[in-house]
């Protein structure tokens, strides 16, 4: 009887572990079929071997946690921890509510920094370089210097799975907020890119957060390489990461910079109304803020618009001799931070589709376009102007970007790094202590780093931002005073947009 009830109760358990197992390699394997219900009870706080998930059909399975592991739980995850030997942190399994594929990223960055043998190495070089007092032995040996973040010059399809290529440490993934004030503040980021993935993979490793928004505009001329590496690093995210559906062939200067915007800009609002600010990015820019600082910067605009222009005969040749409904012209840059409702303004009012089509055909529309609507206070513009503005707009504070113009030979000479393209003057090594220093709390973003120019620069950098990053989670504060940004005369000026 014994022997029978052994074997009887041997088979129960060989058909539930094949039970279990299939389901566990469903999960892994992200195969197409019903979503996941994440667990409305928290498990956190329990000592659990086990948590029941529930699959929109109604089966039911469980996930087991060995007994060195630990679980995190949120709204939109559930996240098994296995704690290793060196107490290194590495996610197990990511369960999220989308077919996408399960990737690897860190809840605890300072202990992979602590081991990090590239940021360490680099710390002590990009402190001296950032000294306002550079020796030339310090700059001869930085200019002769390679960029020490490489690891990731190869697509997930050559590493294998999104888990390994998103895996290394060298440039942690940040996947929580630093408090509730940011979490709840999700932001819109649009990239208008067309080479080097490197660099543009590291940038957004730099700016990601899973509250926020990314769209990538790859141009349509770019190489079809290119298209695809950046398409395989848009599928290891879940939908808060994703590809322009509608990208265009942007000449530099023509209408087509302000169609790639219009694309993502049209995506992002169909995606969420959720997100409070669009930002424009390119892959040769980097933030001088991190996103826990620009949150606090754009929270306090109460909506406005950061838009800089300037009114009246400015290149006369980019803008036709009268423009719709008799507004005023007005030029400034390319670079804006524009909320919600100004986006779906610009996507959808009738004045702003007539007003666009007036400027298909004239270069540099994306310096006017938005820069007429914000300064034309009769538009009614979410975030713009409520009056006509008094005095050359110009000479307030321009706070979207640290650029440096050199397009006279006077100019030029001025440029510190020696490296002047499209009458702008690149960042370089000798520019480190201007950005980290100087500029900071006053300007948002520099512009720009091209990849192969200094590469130590664009290193430290990086290095710079995950410094300030590790001490915004030990101290849930902000250091620096930023009111020279949200209260510049643009602000002052606008019209704030209800609901903020």
């Amino acid at each position: 009887m014994k022997k029978f009830q052994i074997i009887s109760l041997s088979i129960i358990i060989f058909v539930l572990g094949g039970y279990f197992l299939f389901h566990d390699n469903h999960l892994q394997r992200n195969l197409p079929g019903p979503k996941l219900l994440i667990p409305t009870k928290d498990f956190r706080n329990e000592r659990t071997s086990s948590i029941p998930l529930v699959y929109t059909t109604g089966n039911e399975f469980h996930l087991t946690i060995p007994k060195n592991e630990e679980l995190v739980q949120n709204q939109n995850e559930i996240i098994v921890i296995n704690k290793s030997i060196d107490n290194s942190l590495s996610y197990r399994q990511k369960i999220i509510n989308k077919n996408k594929n399960v990737f690897k990223l860190h809840t605890d960055f300072d202990i992979e920094l602590r081991k990090n043998s590239v940021f360490n190495s680099l710390k002590n070089q990009c402190h001296a370089l950032s000294s306002e007092k550079l020796t030339p032995t310090t700059l001869k040996s930085a200019f002769k210097k390679d960029h020490s973040f490489n690891y990731n010059s190869k697509s997930s399809s050559e590493l294998g799975t999104c888990s390994k290529y998103l895996s290394n440490d060298e440039i942690p993934l940040v996947n929580r907020a630093v408090n509730e004030d940011e979490k709840n503040f999700p932001l819109a980021f649009a990239i208008l890119v067309y080479h080097n993935f490197v660099q543009l993979e590291q940038l957004f490793r730099v700016i990601y957060r899973p509250q926020n928004f990314y769209c990538f505009h790859i141009d349509a001329s770019a190489e079809i390489t290119f298209k695809k590496i950046v398409k395989e690093l848009v599928d290891c995210f879940p939908d808060n990461v994703f590809l322009a559906s509608k990208p265009v062939d942007v000449v530099h200067g023509l209408h087509s910079v302000l169609l790639a915007e219009f694309s993502c800009m049209s995506d992002l609002v169909h995606k969420s109304d959720k997100w409070k600010y669009y930002i424009n990015l390119t892959g040769e820019e980097f933030p001088l803020v991190t996103n826990f600082e620009l949150v606090h910067i754009l929270s306090r605009l109460h909506g406005a618009n950061l838009i800089d222009g300037a009114e009246g005969k400015v290149f006369p040749d980019r803008l036709p001799n009268h423009l719709p409904k008799n507004l005023t012209k007005f030029k400034g840059s390319t670079h804006f931070f524009l909320n919600y409702k100004a986006v779906q303004f610009a996507l959808t009012n009738p004045i702003a589709k007539e007003l666009n089509e007036s400027l298909v055909t004239f270069r540099s529309t994306c310096e006017s376009f938005f820069q007429i609507l914000q300064y034309n206070p009769q538009v009614n513009f979410p975030g713009g102007m409520r009056e006509s503005p008094k005095s050359k707009l110009y000479s307030y504070p321009r706070v979207n970007r640290h650029k440096e113009w050199a397009v006279t030979p006077l100019a030029k000479t001025k440029c510190i790094s020696g490296k002047v393209q499209r009458g702008i003057c690149m960042l370089g090594v000798k520019h480190l202590a201007i950005l980290t220093k100087q500029s900071y709390t006053k300007v948002l973003v520099a512009n720009k780093f091209p990849w192969t120019f200094e590469p130590l620069a664009w290193d430290c950098m990086i290095v710079w931002h995950i410094e300030k990053v590790l001490n915004e989670y030990e101290t849930k504060t902000i250091v620096h005073d930023f009111s020279y940004i949200y209260n510049n005369s643009y602000v002052n000026h606008a019209n704030m947009v209800k609901g903020f």
